[in-house]
């Protein structure tokens, strides 16, 4: 398993990122709507850890503003 922060979008953005999709998808061209279990969010990952330090992640990660989680 892998540890990522990642940025999510607004739910315009998201609705639009999610239309690009599926027009991709229509030309054959695959996109994270179909990709593996097919529920991925339009995100940008910053970075994705295959491995980790679990206090120095928490540390790093501290100074961020809180964020309403949500579900895949």
């Amino acid at each position: 398993m892998a540890l990522a922060v990642c940025l999510l979008f607004d739910a315009r953005s998201d609705l639009i990122i999610r239309e690009l999709w599926s027009r991709l998808e229509d030309a054959e061209v695959a996109t994270l709507a179909t990709h593996t279990h097919g529920r991925h969010h339009p995100h940008l990952s910053y970075l994705v850890l295959r491995s980790w330090d679990s206090d120095r992640v928490q540390h790093a990660l501290a100074a961020l503003p809180a964020a309403e989680p949500f579900m895949m």
